[in-house]
């Protein structure tokens, strides 16, 4: 048990993970390669034991050593685990995987940039066994301490697949025999009403505008989801990672996915 402070120089290459949760999943993926953890001394006093035989070097700082380098942004429990990204799986490879299931769903981002969303959708795209979330290269932020941190574990089994152009995403899926479902708030059919395909892809628009255009014309269709709204009030819409959960629950309800 190091106490000492001069490991914990900045290393690029590195991604800190914060909180029990997100640490804890970090730890039990045999495929993240991790470094230290970083532990203030009530965390260490909580959770020294648990964590003693998952990983080689565990250094704890004072209280507020780790206030300056670390609690400045973050909620992190006082635990900071510092471990590489995971690979980084591509449209091909999800393709491939995919190809022989007759049942799948995935997500799309259309320019969501709220990482504490991303991280939402991606817990809830584990909790209903939706593995791969696409997103677009330029219009959303790289894998971060705070995806990880909102997502609770989920990054540990769900994939963030970068695409250079949704447009041309789109239509790769559709070559592979996905259907292309937007969620509009606008949209005059609703979910509780929609047949879901067999091979879907939901499509979600930034927290803001919604749907771009160009991405409502590639969808096969739009829906929305039933719910009372309150205009006066401008309480007309889901947040984004409330729709994706509704949206993944009504397709595994539909195919009764078995967990």
């Amino acid at each position: 048990m190091a106490k000492n402070s001069q490991f914990l120089q900045k290393n690029s290459s590195l991604l800190n993970i914060y909180g029990y949760h997100s640490v804890k999943a970090a730890l039990k993926n045999d495929k993240r390669r991790k470094k230290r953890l970083i532990l203030n001394p009530t965390s260490a006093e909580n959770y020294y034991d648990e964590f003693k035989g998952k990983i080689k070097e565990i250094i704890i700082i004072s209280q507020k050593e780790f206030k300056n380098k670390y609690s400045k942004d973050e909620n992190t429990q006082g635990i900071v685990l510092q471990a590489f990204d995971l690979k980084e799986l591509t449209l091909k490879e999800i393709l491939k995987n995919s190809s022989k299931n007759k049942e799948s769903i995935l997500l799309l981002l259309d320019q969501v940039n709220d990482p504490h969303n991303i991280g939402a959708i991606m817990r809830s795209a584990a909790l209903f066994n939706c593995l791969s979330i696409i997103i677009s290269e330029n219009n959303s932020p790289e894998m971060n301490s705070t995806i990880i941190k909102s997502a609770s574990g989920a990054a540990e089994i769900v994939s963030l697949i970068k695409v250079p152009n949704i447009s041309r995403c789109i239509n790769e899926l559709k070559k592979n025999d996905y259907w292309i479902i937007g969620l509009d708030s606008e949209a005059d059919k609703t979910l509780d009403k929609f047949d879901i395909p067999k091979k879907s892809v939901f499509v979600l628009g930034s927290e803001h505008s919604g749907l771009r255009e160009l991405t409502k014309k590639n969808c096969d269709y739009k829906i929305s989801i039933k719910n009372k709204q309150y205009k006066y009030f401008e309480i007309d819409s889901l947040n984004v990672s409330n729709a994706a959960s509704i949206a993944l629950y009504e397709y595994n309800k539909k195919y009764n996915i078995d967990y």
